[in-house]
């Protein structure tokens, strides 16, 4: 049996390596005076501060979500609008614009009629004022006064007596036909025979058509 050297068995051993362990450094000074303030309430605690950019509330991102979307711009009055609007017809704009009650609208570059956005209640206006008896000649100076400010009370004081005189003469010959048109739906006819105008028109219904000549 060969012997082993002592030095032999101690060059085949490995010693362990020992790793020592990782500490973390810690502020042993606030850590004494946040300890001291738990004890002492005239000592203050160090202030945390998030660091610089940072949004730690959240208020920046909320802010942004409230914020109102913008609105969308209104489509434009173009003259199905128009007269969807008002219950005009597009004869009666035509006509409108034709006797300066309206100003001509500005055309889109595909041809389209485009009307301000007032021209609805201008065009209410003008057939209300229209309804009431107005003739275009005398709506067109209405709203001259208007476009050019304030309504001239005397003008329009004027205007109005002027139609209750023509509504007056109207109601007097609706009145007066419709004794005629009562007579005859009664079965009298006969007793219109003493008015000339109603005699000439009883005549003229009775003719009988003459007969065409043989053509040349």
């Amino acid at each position: 049996m060969q012997a082993i050297a002592l030095t032999d068995i101690a060059a085949t051993i490995t010693a362990p390596t020992i790793t020592a362990p990782t500490t973390t450094a810690v502020n042993l000074t606030a850590v004494n005076i946040t300890a001291a303030a738990i004890t002492d309430p005239t000592i203050t605690a160090p202030t945390i501060t998030a660091p610089t950019g940072t949004d730690p509330t959240g208020a920046a991102h909320a802010t942004r979500r409230a914020r109102p979307h913008s609105p969308r711009p209104a489509p434009p009055l173009t003259t199905a609008r128009l007269c969807a609007a008002t219950g005009a017809s597009r004869g009666m704009l035509r006509l409108y614009e034709a006797e300066g009650l309206l100003a001509a609208p500005r055309r889109s570059a595909s041809g389209y009629r485009h009307f301000p956005a007032d021209t609805i209640d201008r065009v209410r206006a003008i057939r209300l004022l229209k309804e009431l008896g107005f003739t275009l000649r005398q709506v067109s100076l209405l709203l001259a006064d208007a476009d050019d400010g304030p309504f001239d009370a005397a003008k329009i004081q004027a205007l109005a007596l002027a139609q209750l005189v023509q509504i007056d003469a109207r109601i007097a010959r609706l009145t007066l036909v419709r004794q005629y048109l009562a007579a005859v739906a009664h079965g009298d006819a006969e007793s219109l025979m003493t008015d000339p105008d109603c005699r000439f028109l009883a005549d003229f219904l009775a003719a009988a058509p003459e007969p065409e000549g043989p053509t040349a």
